[in-house]
């Protein structure tokens, strides 16, 4: 009887250290997960100094496989649009202000005339955050080099000339 015991003890033992070991593989996924997302959207928003640029490059080319969909999504779609709200907000946070100031202070009352108007601001300040974003997935999938990206590089380079993104295609399919 003692024998049966200690079977039932060890199979236990088993199943406990199996749902251990399943619960850190998990948590490994999860912060792997995390971790690349991050650094997608450091790369996507190039928030990284000069000095840390070759660090986030290698770091991209290193997880590649994971991040080139990430990279083709962030070219397809743009920015996600809770940034491009948070940038509209302190866009008008900036032209209140600048508002302000021209209405106080004199020196700046000659300015007022070539300013741009709140909604020309944002739709300039959009397309230009736009761009920078699409440019800079593309930009990572050229780091990255695998096919799939390669593939969206080609088809831009060769498509319309129209496109603000061919000539960044094709520069990047040099490199």
């Amino acid at each position: 009887m003692p024998a049966i015991v200690d079977f039932n003890m060890a199979r236990r033992l088993v199943l406990i250290l199996v749902l251990v070991l399943l619960l850190l593989w998990g948590g490994y996924r999860y912060i792997r997960h995390r971790m690349d997302a991050e650094l997608a959207a450091q790369w996507l928003a190039r928030d990284c100094t000069v000095t840390d640029q070759v660090l986030t490059e290698q770091r991209i080319r290193n997880r590649g496989e994971v991040l080139e969909p990430v990279f083709i999504a962030a070219f397809t779609n743009g920015p996600p649009q809770t940034e491009v709200e948070r940038l509209l907000s302190r866009m008008d946070v900036v032209y209140r202000r600048r508002q302000e100031r021209i209405s106080t202070e004199p020196q700046y009352r000659a300015l007022a005339g070539d300013l741009l108007s709140l909604a020309d601001e944002k739709q300039q300040a959009k397309d230009n955050y736009d761009h920078g974003y699409r440019a800079a997935a593309l930009n990572g999938l050229r780091i990255i080099g695998r096919p799939a990206g390669r593939q969206l590089l080609q088809r831009i380079s060769a498509g319309e000339q129209s496109s603000p993104y061919q000539y960044l295609a094709k520069l990047f399919l040099q490199r």
